[in-house]
C-alpha cells in the first residue's frame, strides 16, 4: 500500500451505507422553494427565475416564493432573514404530524457573489455596493427555525454566483443541508455578466431534473449535479454536504411515470453518468476481523433492489473490498477516506463494468 493511501474503518463504511439505505426511504410530506435575488443586478438573475421554476416543478413543487431585494436596501441581511423565517413557518404549518414525513426547502440565489476571510461567501446588489448578506444568513436562519419544529427539515441551497463553492456552514443542524454551487472557489459563474447569453447552472439542473422525471422513481441532488456537469465541461460545479452525510433524494409523484408500469429506482441522467460503478474501500481491519464479518453479512442481507454487491475482498498491505453499487450510492460515499473509484460506464445494461485494475498484487481473503 502506498503511504498516501487513506484507509477507513469497517464501522465508518457501514454507518455511511446505512445512511444511504435509510435516506432512500425518506418521504417529504412538504416541499417548498424560495428564490432570492437583487433587483436589476445586471447578472441576468431575473432571467434565471424561470429555470428555477422549471427545476422545482419537475420535483413536484408547483410554485416558487420570491424575495426580490431592493438595490437600495441598507440591511438586506435582515430582509432575507425575515423572509426565510416567514417562508419556513408557512411551510411547517402545512405539515401534518411528524410521522407523515419530513419537510424539504430549496433555496436559490442568483446574482453577484464574493468571498472574504471574515464573513465567508457574501452577496450584494453590485460589486461596489457595501450592504450585503452572507451565505450563513441563509443557512443559520433555516437551522434556527427548523430546530424549533417537531418536523425534520432538510435544505438544498442552489447558488449561482461568483465564489459560490466557497460556502461553508459550521453551525450544528439537525437535518441535511446540501450545497449545489455553480463554480468552485475563485472562479466566475457563467451568468455573471449581463452580456453573456449562456445557459446558466440552474438551467442545466432543470434540464437534468426533466430528464430524470418520468424515467425513474426518484433522484437525488448529487445525481442532478453530475448530470448538469456532463452537459458542459466549461465550468466545474461544486457539491457539498454542509450537514448530514447523504445527498437528499426526492421521489417523483406517480403521475410522472404514469405510462410506465414499473420504472427503475434510478437511471443514468445522461450518457456520461454511469448506471453502476465499481469502487474500492480500503480498511484498517483484517478481513477476518469481527467488524469486517459484520459489514460483509450486513451488505449480503440487504434488499437486492438497493443494488449493492460485494465483488471481492482482497488483502494487500490493507484490506480492500470491491463494491458494485448504483452511481448515487458512490456519490454519497466518495468523500470518505479510503473510497476510490475503479470503473463505471453509462449503459442500459449494468453488466458493462470494466475489470478493475489494481496497482499491487492482492491475495484473495479467506
Amino acid at each position: 500500500m502506498e503511504e498516501s493511501q487513506q484507509v477507513a474503518s469497517a464501522a465508518d463504511i457501514q454507518e455511511a451505507l446505512t445512511q444511504c439505505v435509510k435516506q432512500r426511504q425518506y418521504y417529504y410530506q412538504q416541499k417548498t422553494a424560495l428564490a432570492i435575488r437583487f433587483e436589476e443586478d445586471n447578472t441576468g438573475a431575473e432571467q434565471d427565475l424561470p429555470h428555477f421554476k422549471s427545476l422545482v416543478r419537475a420535483l413536484d413543487i408547483d410554485s416558487v416564493d420570491e424575495c426580490v431585494l431592493s438595490a437600495d436596501d441598507r440591511a438586506p441581511g435582515w430582509t432575507v432573514a425575515g423572509k426565510i423565517r416567514e417562508h419556513l413557518l408557512h411551510g411547517l404549518q402545512q405539515c401534518l404530524s411528524p410521522q407523515f414525513g419530513r419537510y424539504l426547502v430549496i433555496i436559490h440565489y442568483s446574482g453577484h457573489g464574493a468571498y472574504g476571510p471574515q464573513q465567508g461567501l457574501w452577496f450584494n446588489a453590485n460589486p461596489n455596493s457595501k450592504p450585503h448578506f452572507t451565505f450563513n444568513t441563509l443557512a443559520d436562519n433555516v437551522s434556527v427555525t427548523s430546530q424549533k419544529s417537531d418536523v425534520s427539515v432538510d435544505a438544498v441551497f442552489i447558488i449561482d454566483s461568483c465564489e459560490a463553492g466557497s460556502a461553508e456552514f459550521n453551525t450544528p443542524a439537525d437535518g441535511t443541508f446540501e450545497l449545489l454551487a455553480a463554480v468552485p472557489e475563485q472562479k466566475t459563474a457563467s451568468g455573471t455578466s449581463g452580456g453573456q447569453k449562456q445557459r446558466t447552472f440552474t438551467a442545466k439542473l432543470a434540464n437534468a431534473a426533466a430528464i430524470a422525471r418520468g424515467k425513474a422513481r426518484s433522484v437525488d441532488f448529487a445525481e442532478l449535479l453530475e448530470s448538469a456537469f456532463s452537459l458542459s465541461s466549461a465550468k466545474f460545479p461544486v457539491h457539498k454536504l454542509l450537514s448530514g452525510s447523504v445527498s437528499i433524494r426526492v421521489k417523483f409523484g406517480r403521475q410522472a411515470h404514469a405510462s410506465s408500469s414499473q420504472p427503475p429506482a434510478s437511471l443514468p441522467l445522461s450518457m456520461k453518468v454511469p448506471t453502476k460503478v465499481l469502487f474500492s474501500c480500503h480498511f484498517l481491519e483484517d478481513p477476518t476481523s469481527e467488524a469486517m464479518k459484520r459489514l460483509r453479512s450486513w451488505i449480503e442481507l440487504l434488499d437486492p433492489d438497493i443494488g449493492l454487491e460485494i465483488r471481492d475482498v482482497l488483502q494487500t498491505e490493507s484490506t480492500i473490498m470491491i463494491l458494485l453499487a448504483p452511481y448515487t450510492v458512490f456519490c454519497s460515499m466518495r468523500t470518505l477516506q479510503g473510497v476510490t473509484l475503479i470503473a463505471g460506464r453509462a449503459s442500459q445494461t449494468p453488466a458493462t463494468i470494466e475489470v478493475p485494475v489494481l496497482t499491487s498484487t492482492p491475495q484473495p481473503a479467506d
